[in-house]
């Protein structure tokens, strides 16, 4: 029992590697960025911006997500009780994708100046 245990543990921590090695940080400013872009090549600009896309895409969806479970609190529970709560999720999500959106045009002004294909990165 103590080995599948182990195993599974070792498969989620690979899986988080794996995940967090796509190199898409909303954290990241966006001078580290915009320099990063500059020294990239037209296939490497293409897969950085094809990579924020999708964490775009995803951002989105939680945004929608969040804003049907505000729907459904109530009145009480949205101005009161789960106030700081709610501000504070809703300004971190608002922050990571505002983050994600300008990594995002960072890698796709260069793919553009480098005569890539804009279609094949779009949001």
């Amino acid at each position: 029992m103590q080995k599948k245990r182990d195993y599974i543990v070792l498969s989620l921590m690979l899986m988080i590697m794996v995940g967090c090695s796509q190199g898409v940080d909303p954290n990241r400013s966006i001078e580290q960025v915009r320099q990063e872009a500059l020294e990239m090549s037209k296939k490497e600009s293409e897969t950085k911006a094809q990579q924020y896309a999708k964490a775009i895409r995803k951002k989105k969806v939680e945004l929608e997500h969040f804003k049907e479970e505000l729907k459904n609190m109530s009145f009480n529970d949205l101005f009161d009780r789960k106030k700081d709560e709610v501000q504070t999720r809703m300004q971190r999500l608002i922050s990571e994708a505002s983050n994600l959106t300008l990594h995002y045009s960072a890698y796709a002004n260069r793919y553009r100046e480098l005569g890539g294909d804009m279609k094949k990165i779009e949001i």
